[in-house]
């Protein structure tokens, strides 16, 4: 990993870090079991940081930094990463 990389990283966990401190959190489920409810949820990527996404009852959509982003998404596209480690964020 580049020093660029390494340094993009680390704002986004401090970001993340202030986001999380705020909210109460589920335990992580496996990406291959789906939530029930719709709405917005805390996902972990392969490449180890975490991000918000909206899950519409059938398909996730695009990766945001913050909660707020990830609802303001539940328009767009579908992620092309379905299987991602997921929890639940309850304000």
């Amino acid at each position: 990993m580049n020093l660029l990389q390494q340094l993009k990283n680390q704002l986004l966990n401090k970001i993340q870090y202030k986001t999380r401190q705020y909210m109460t959190l589920t335990d992580w489920y496996s990406g291959k079991v789906k939530p029930t409810r719709i709405g917005v949820y805390e996902r972990r990527s392969s490449y180890g940081f975490s991000h918000y996404s909206y899950w519409t009852g059938k398909a996730w959509k695009q990766m945001a930094f913050t909660p707020d982003k990830a609802q303001e998404l539940s328009w767009d596209d579908d992620s092309f990463f379905q299987t991602l480690e997921w929890r639940g964020v309850c304000k």
